[in-house]
């Protein structure tokens, strides 16, 4: 009889993992996400993203790509302008980087219905393609400005965000904030001796999700 109930327990046990197992796939939800949005760059360009994630109860692990249409610090070109101003300099300055990046991140939602706050954070790397034309009084002085404030390269990126997210199973949308950290050297003056700082962008945006 202790033998029975014994062996009765090992079936019971065995069927709990194999249901256990099974379940594990419908639990876990696949995404394919597009986002787009704009930062406060220097002309506050556009960027554009694509992510893949799964998603497991309240976690998401998310993979994505995407492009920063210019990371170059607003007051890079302040500084540049007042130059202008109070020297007198007849300045022509047409400067632009591009970013192209790839990352992961995992995405923290709170669960409660189709509406759903959530915060994330990742880590990727990103390419930098700096765009950048200066004259002054009649000389170029790109090449030099360049080498001085960034130089084409691929460096490390953090990515942080928030925001809310309305679930409708199938679709879902949201809209949040990001926050792009550059490991690169980018001057934020034009006084050259200082030290030199990250490449730091903020964003807003917003983005649609088909899940299968």
């Amino acid at each position: 009889m202790i033998r029975g109930l014994m062996s009765a327990r090992r079936r019971a046990l065995l069927l709990a993992a194999a249901l256990l197992i099974s379940a594990q796939p419908a639990l876990a939800q696949v995404q394919l996400q597009g986002l787009g949005g704009r930062t406060d760059a220097a002309d506050h360009a556009p960027f554009f993203a694509g992510a893949l994630g799964i998603k497991i109860s309240f976690i998401e692990i998310d993979l994505e790509g995407g492009r920063l249409h210019d990371v170059l610090p607003s007051s890079l070109l302040e500084d540049m302008y007042r130059l202008e101003r109070e020297r007198g300099l007849p300045l022509q300055v047409v400067a632009r980087v591009p970013a192209t990046y790839g990352a992961g991140s995992v995405r923290f939602l709170i669960p409660g219905g189709t509406i759903q706050p959530f915060v994330s954070a990742g880590f990727g790397v990103a390419r930098l393609q700096p765009q950048i034309n200066l004259v002054i009084n009649g000389i170029n002085f790109s090449d030099v400005l360049r080498d001085r404030i960034i130089d084409r390269q691929t460096s490390p990126m953090v990515l942080l965000g928030a925001g809310i997210r309305l679930d409708f199973h199938a679709v879902n949308i949201e809209g949040g904030y990001r926050y792009y950290a550059i490991l690169s050297h980018v001057e934020r003056t034009t006084d050259f001796s200082r030290d030199r700082a990250l490449a730091m962008v903020q964003a807003v945006y917003g983005a649609l999700a088909f899940r299968f």
